[in-house]
């Protein structure tokens, strides 16, 4: 986790571009809900 934590960091300083980053916290929303459903798939 906080090896994603800090890419994030360094894409948020690299993107100072308002709706880019909304866009960027919206494809991280969706990858995070979809490992989600993935690991419960997989232990269920």
């Amino acid at each position: 986790m906080a090896g994603k934590d800090s890419i994030l960091t360094q894409i948020n300083i690299f993107t100072p571009i308002y709706p880019l980053q909304i866009s960027l916290n919206i494809f991280q929303f969706c990858i995070n809900e979809f490992y989600q459903v993935v690991t419960l798939v997989n232990y269920s």
